[in-house]
């Protein structure tokens, strides 16, 4: 396959706006002193550059745009005309062809690199990381792990103030009798307009909170600290809150609530340090294969 030219065509657009990159990598192949015959007429001429039915292929395939057709074309047409202009503009503006031909050889090359390691970590990286690995991570590099906002668990239930039975709701709400919670929660599914009722789970403060008395308050913190039971009451609804653990803003997060970001990070060093000795390893390679010669050093 020739990757330059799969590369160009795939970012084709791209370089449409890169001005005198079209100039060097045009998409519409001009066919210079050729009038066009029945079945690929010529379409459109700009100076020496000529566009015919037969390059418009590339962009519609074999894809029919029904009524459509007519207007495509003509937006196509009208497109490679600006472009062509845009192109003869730049040219009187002296514009280094060179340098821009050698920008866009190293952008094709860097792509090619990224795919080809991309392909390589897909084939070879092992994609899961053990439980133990994500806590050795963790425990090793607590410092540098810090909560940019309040997480809590617990219980939050929004009821219509018009609810029945909320003696008992609220007897159930604050109790930690196993057959106390299972009412609560029952009740919350038939009656609640909003709740959090797992408590197993570490959620941010302000989410589970969110458009209610208690996403307002001015020093949450110190609402945390002081609070296990809150009730506020607000346009016709009552809002219960039930917290059982807290960290604040700037404290350590538990390892239940960072395990994703933490899996992230010990994946990403595991794919670094493959790509590295992927490096090292095609260097050596070429090196005892005598295909690297090094001719001078440059001087500084």
């Amino acid at each position: 396959m020739n990757y330059k030219k799969y590369i160009k065509k795939s970012f084709k657009f791209l370089l449409l706006f890169m001005i005198v990159g079209g100039s060097s990598c045009q998409y519409f192949s001009p066919k210079e002193g050729e009038l066009g015959t029945e079945a690929d007429p010529l379409l459109a001429r700009v100076g020496e550059q000529a566009l015919y039915l037969s390059d418009l292929s590339e962009f519609t395939g074999d894809k029919d745009y029904g009524k459509d057709s007519a207007a495509h074309y003509q937006r196509l047409v009208h497109s490679w005309v600006k472009q062509q202009l845009l192109i003869s503009k730049a040219k009187e503006e002296g514009i280094d062809l060179a340098e821009i031909n050698q920008r866009v050889d190293a952008y094709l090359n860097s792509l090619l690199v990224y795919e080809f390691k991309k392909r390589y970590i897909s084939r070879n990286m092992e994609a899961s990381v053990k439980d133990e690995e994500i806590l050795t991570y963790y425990e090793t590099n607590k410092k540098n792990f810090e909560l940019k906002q309040n997480i809590v668990k617990g219980f939050f239930v929004q009821l219509p103030a018009n609810s029945p039975r909320l003696k008992d709701f609220r007897k159930w709400f604050r109790s930690s009798k196993e057959n106390d919670l299972d009412k609560m929660k029952a009740y919350c599914f038939q009656y609640a307009q909003n709740y959090h009722i797992d408590e197993t789970i570490w959620m941010p403060y302000d989410g589970m909170v969110k458009n209610t008395p208690f996403g307002s308050l001015e020093s949450k913190g110190n609402f945390l600290k002081k609070n296990n039971f809150a009730e506020r009451t607000e346009n016709e609804m009552i809002y219960f809150l039930k917290i059982k653990e807290y960290k604040l803003i700037g404290s350590t997060p538990p390892l239940d609530f960072i395990k994703d970001q933490v899996t992230d990070i010990v994946l990403n060093k595991r794919k670094v340090e493959m790509l590295k000795n992927l490096e090292k390893d095609i260097y050596n390679r070429a090196e005892r294969n005598h295909e690297i010669e090094i001719i001078a050093q440059p001087n500084r």
